[in-house]
């Protein structure tokens, strides 16, 4: 009967000790008063520490001062409203809905008809034909220096004897230099 008492009186502490964390678990945090009661500690160590407590009439051990908060608070008075800002910058002259949509037309023409111009070019193509540009925009350069010399040495030449008498109008007057030729 001994062993059956003990063995009583165990299961009856596991039962507890299992229901007992478990309870204080469904046991909820704000009370019915609306209210998160705890104990913090202001004597001892931890100071500062902060323990939950259940309900209002709670006690808190040695060292401990009981605090409680609402959950919700009270919802405070409307402030005054503040004063206007100030006026912001003008903005810009806008453009209207149609001068955009003209613009956008004749973009999308141009960009239809380059698009035909370089219809069945290839990237090859498009490449040999930039070096012929490059070829000749050297050549360009070089003609515009050949020209300029040329100017140079029959400005001083006297034409008078050379040329019937009549013809000396039909002959044009010799440009000035020409402005250096640069490649884009």
């Amino acid at each position: 009967m001994a062993a059956r008492a003990g063995l009583a009186a165990w299961l009856l502490a596991a039962v507890v000790a299992l229901a007992l964390p478990q309870a204080a678990a469904a046991v909820p945090l704000v009370g019915k008063d609306g209210r998160i009661h705890a104990c913090y500690r202001v004597k001892g160590k931890p100071k500062g520490m902060l323990r939950a407590v259940h309900g209002s009439k709670a006690r808190c051990h040695k060292g401990e001062r009981k605090v409680s908060w609402l959950v919700a608070g009270v919802t405070g008075a409307s402030g005054a409203n503040g004063a206007p800002g100030a006026a912001g910058q003008p903005g810009g002259a806008g453009t209207d809905t149609a001068t955009l949509e003209t613009r956008i037309g004749a973009l999308t023409q141009r960009v239809e008809a380059l698009e035909k111009t370089l219809a069945g070019v290839s990237n090859a193509q498009l490449l040999g034909a930039l070096a012929d540009v490059k070829a000749l925009c050297t050549q360009t350069s070089a003609l515009t220096g050949q020209v300029d010399a040329l100017g140079s040495a029959l400005g001083g030449l006297e034409l008078g004897g050379l040329i019937p008498v009549g013809l000396e109008l039909l002959v044009p007057a010799l440009p000035a230099a020409l402005p250096a030729f640069a490649c884009p």
